[in-house]
């Protein structure tokens, strides 16, 4: 078995060459004629980048046979020489994305071969499973003379349970598990390992990618983007987004200020950023599915008396995602009802047409941006997120905010519906679950219908009327 990750005509074919003085006629082996007989690991990336290797490769693997073909495209071979028979199996590695390519350039590459997934992933859902892993990791330590302790197994736990978003499924890339091992040993100079090592290695890699995200903080604190972090605000709420640069290879978390406005018209709810083509598909989905939401549970009609207008402010960039179809339901409920919404609480999660929550991806980004923040201008104790109660087995939180949450600084709320989240909101019902209601308590639901009631009660003027003495 040969790999070659990297590969050119003449390394994976050999070449023909004339001695300048003695005219022999020299064979120079390639790959393909090493590896005869066994088995030959080649790049995607390398199929994609040469084309014209992937289709001699074809035709070799096709026929079984090699024929020499001069290293210059104009020039003839000095002789004829016969073809060499070959007995080889080829695997081709590559992501997803690569080997999609890849089977748009031959259409017959599914036919040709057998495609199969690596995963690089492993479940620790059992106990068995979690020793198994551990392990593993101190079998690949000892290969540079380290060790780890008891706590620095779980802080690795923690890092590798944010790459995957997944507490219960763990990358064990060796290549990513050496290399967190090497960048903690390297900073700490131990031959044993301990969880500050390895925290103190994510801060220190952390900061330096942190450039584009420390200067959208800063915009945020300086004002120069507006996100209110206390107070009450009616038909305003904070998002939580996550920020990806080209050219960068992480993302980050950060608070999005989205509002609305209503006023008197035809039921249309406008969004700007679809309107403009600022948004993709998956945000106007996510739109038409929490005005559907929102016109089914509270039982609206199909004409509302009311316009509304969304916005994503201070957005210049496109948005996609549906992540923001809670918040967006939020703040339209917020508008129609004319109540505040707590500016010191921030929220992500996608909704179906039920009112039911579901997970999102991206949750501990969110959650950071948003503390970070919220500490930066001074913990009050009452800021806090609103995530799905489905990402919870996705939480690998910083040090600072799992300190901050223990001491109840800063608070994460999770929520199963939108009847949870309107409670925590605006602390109040959202529809009528009991018959008596204390004054400034009443249902949401009420509210609104009451709003649109007085409404479609209050004759039209015509602009003729000011003329009218």
């Amino acid at each position: 078995m040969l790999k070659a990750l990297h590969a050119d005509q003449f390394s994976l074919f050999g070449s023909v060459r004339v001695h300048p003085s003695s005219q022999d006629i020299l064979l120079t082996p390639g790959l393909v004629h090493q590896v005869n007989g066994g088995v030959l690991i080649l790049s995607a990336a390398t199929m994609l980048s040469q084309f014209d290797l992937w289709q001699r490769l074809k035709h070799i693997l096709q026929t079984q046979t090699f024929d020499w073909y001069s290293a210059h495209p104009f020039k003839t071979l000095p002789c004829d020489i016969p073809s060499y028979p070959l007995n080889l199996k080829v695997v081709i590695l590559g992501n997803h994305t690569e080997i999609a390519t890849l089977g748009e350039l031959e259409e017959d590459l599914y036919s040709l071969a057998d495609y199969a997934e690596i995963e690089s992933y492993y479940s620790v859902a059992q106990p068995k499973a979690q020793e198994n892993w551990a392990n593993y990791v101190l079998a690949l330590a000892s290969k540079y003379e380290l060790d780890l302790d008891l706590t620095a197994l779980n802080k690795l736990y923690q890092l590798l349970v944010r790459e995957s978003e997944d507490r219960f499924l763990i990358n064990i890339s060796p290549l990513k598990i050496t290399e967190m091992l090497l960048n903690a040993a390297t900073l700490s100079q131990k031959q044993t390992l301990s969880a500050v090592d390895f925290e103190q290695a994510f801060k220190q890699k952390n900061e330096q990618h942190g450039f584009l995200r420390e200067r959208t903080y800063a915009d945020i604190l300086n004002e120069q983007i507006y996100v209110e972090t206390n107070g009450e605000i009616v038909g305003q709420i904070n998002g939580l987004s996550v920020i990806e640069y080209p050219g960068t290879p992480v993302c980050f978390g950060e608070p999005s200020r989205i509002s609305c406005l209503v006023q008197f018209g035809d039921g249309e709810v406008v969004d700007v950023e679809r309107k403009n083509e600022l948004a993709g598909n998956l945000h106007g989905k996510g739109m038409m599915i929490s005005e559907a939401c929102l016109a089914s549970i509270l039982e609206l009609p199909s004409q509302l008396p009311f316009s509304a207008s969304l916005v994503f402010e201070q957005s210049y960039g496109e948005i996609d995602g549906d992540s923001a179809s809670l918040a967006i339901f939020s703040v339209l409920v917020s508008a129609l009802s004319d109540l505040p919404l707590p500016q010191n609480i921030a929220i992500t999660g996608t909704i179906d047409q039920f009112g039911l929550v579901h997970a999102v991806g991206g949750v501990n980004d969110k959650i950071e941006g948003f503390f970070t923040i919220c500490q930066r201008r001074g913990l009050t104790g009452k800021q806090g997120v609103i995530i799905p109660a489905t990402t919870i087995q996705q939480l690998s939180l910083s040090d600072e905010v799992v300190e901050a949450v223990k001491n109840e600084q800063f608070f994460i709320y999770q929520v199963e519906d939108i009847y949870q989240t309107a409670k925590i909101l605006f602390d109040r019902d959202l529809l009528e679950e009991k018959e008596e209601y204390a004054k400034g308590k009443e249902p949401i639901a009420r509210l609104i219908q009451n709003r649109i009631a007085f409404r479609s009660e209050t004759p039209k003027k015509s602009w003729l009327d000011f003329f009218k003495s």
